[in-house]
């Protein structure tokens, strides 16, 4: 998701229908309305304005929005899922709601860099067959393992 300036938050989440503010030339569709039936990531959450995680939370509890300018209630069928949630301590010193942060930290999931991870092997075995041809030597594979595992790899890698 792009990052939009706090006042355009609301409009890129929810979406806004056309005359809502100056340059709603028509109407816009928001990532939950186009999320519907799948799965909405939700990157930097921590950062959203206090007034929009409100409209967050309404949403992940009912299940309805408004867009920007719009007085219809829309329904949504979506799965969230936030990445860089903020902590506890950031809900405790008032930087993010407390019921917030319960309704969307139900599970944790700690995925350490690969550059901590030394036994990649796996993973690269199960990639290594779709991307080289059989005809590839165990030498080969083997090289390239020994070259990956010190890589000091510094970059957070995403798909």
């Amino acid at each position: 998701m792009p990052e939009p300036s706090g006042g355009n938050i609301r409009d890129e989440i929810f979406g806004h229908v056309k005359g809502a503010f100056t340059d709603a030339r028509s109407d816009r569709i928001g990532r939950f309305e186009l999320a519907n039936g799948g799965t909405l990531f939700l990157d930097e959450i921590a950062n959203v304005p206090m007034r929009q995680q409100a409209k967050l939370l309404r949403c992940s509890r009912t299940a309805k929005l408004e867009r920007v300018g719009s007085s219809q209630t829309r329904r949504v069928d979506v799965r969230s899922s936030p990445h860089q949630c903020a902590t506890s301590e950031e809900a405790k010193a008032g930087n993010f709601r407390e019921d917030l942060l319960f309704r969307i930290n139900t599970v944790e999931i700690h995925l350490p860099a690969l550059r901590d991870r030394r036994k990649i092997s796996g993973l690269a075995a199960h990639f290594w067959p779709a991307t080289h041809s059989l005809s590839q030597t165990v030498a080969t594979f083997c090289r390239a393992m020994r070259q990956m595992i010190q890589y000091p790899c510094r970059q957070c890698a995403r798909t």
